[in-house]
């Protein structure tokens, strides 16, 4: 029991001791006794929690840009790759549900409209996403924005019941 009591004593000396330090510590910080942070080096010299307990090295510095030679300079580059040309299609409408959402087009060579859903196949590009007002398509990298134009804007009126009379085709 007396044993305890010593061990008691000794921790709350111990923690009275440390409480006395850190409150001269902050009574000296106060009075504006404490060193600056920049002359505190130790820890930059010393890290604590790396286990070497050294400084990293410094990064390796950039490489130095190559010269061309004369030669690379005079040959001329090769012409870029023909990219396929934007659909031809007009978006036409834009259907967002919770689970799914379709982008209706209306074809520009017939009268058959289109209804995709994300992934699907539109003249060679591929339909990667769906917004309120615009869809973007894309084909080998390369992406394109197709905007919702309303009626005044695409030069026509509004059709009664808001469709077309050959029914609309869904793609998976």
């Amino acid at each position: 029991m007396i044993r305890r009591a010593a061990d008691a004593l000794g921790a709350i000396l111990t923690a009275i001791a440390l409480a006395g330090a850190t409150l001269s510590l902050v009574a000296a910080a106060a009075a504006g006794d404490m060193p600056a942070l920049k002359d505190l080096s130790a820890t930059r010299e010393r890290p604590l929690f790396d286990p070497s307990r050294r400084p990293p090295s410094p990064p390796p510095p950039p490489p130095a840009p190559a010269e061309p030679t004369k030669e690379a300079a005079a040959e001329p580059m090769p012409p870029a790759a023909p990219t396929m040309p934007p659909p031809t299609a007009k978006l036409t409408g834009v259907i967002i549900g919770g689970r799914t959402s379709l982008a209706i087009f209306h074809e520009a060579t017939g009268s058959k409209s289109v209804s995709l859903k994300v992934g699907g196949d539109l003249e060679g590009w591929t339909l990667v996403e769906i917004e309120s007002r615009k869809v973007v398509v894309e084909h080998e990298g390369e992406r394109v924005e197709m905007e919702l134009k309303t009626a005044e804007q695409s030069g026509g009126g509004a059709t009664p019941g808001g469709g077309t009379d050959d029914g609309d085709m869904l793609d998976q």
